[in-house]
């Protein structure tokens, strides 16, 4: 069993959780590879897919509805939510540095009130990636979705 592990970061936020997910998987005896959404050039030596993306307004990173538009015939998908047939679902708080943003999501912090701060749960994201490997273990995923 040998799974991916990737995420479309546009901060690094997601990315961290991505690594952290990966990491336990690999000490949870799970052969994981970790890879950036662009570093990919297909899914065949893999035999699950540990798929994340930053969330803005409600929606993914181009990168990640790109890469799942495209990998939809290894992913089994034709539509990201409906038919991804994921073994589990999560959505997880992320982290916002506004000294890091750009003009325009500045704005849109500002106009929602968004809180600054590390507002991810690190046991709740290792508990996840436990489970992720007990269910591989036991030959049940195929696939999951993180976001």
């Amino acid at each position: 069993m040998r799974v991916l592990v990737t995420a479309a970061s546009k901060h690094g936020s997601t990315w961290e959780i991505a690594k952290s997910i990966a990491y336990t998987l690999a000490g949870q005896g799970i052969d994981t590879d970790v890879r950036a959404i662009e570093d990919l050039f297909g899914l065949a030596p893999y035999d699950a897919v540990v798929l994340g993306s930053a969330v803005y307004a409600g929606h993914w990173l181009k990168e990640a509805r790109t890469f799942a538009y495209n990998e939809a015939p290894n992913l089994r998908i034709r539509d990201l939510i409906t038919l991804i047939q994921p073994q589990e679902h999560r959505l997880f708080a992320g982290k916002l540095d506004k000294g890091n943003l750009r003009f325009g999501e500045k704005a849109l912090a500002l106009a929602v009130r968004s809180p600054q701060g590390d507002f991810r749960n690190w046991g709740a994201i290792r508990q996840w990636a436990i489970h992720i490997a007990n269910t591989l273990k036991q030959g049940a995923g195929t696939s999951s979705a993180i976001r």
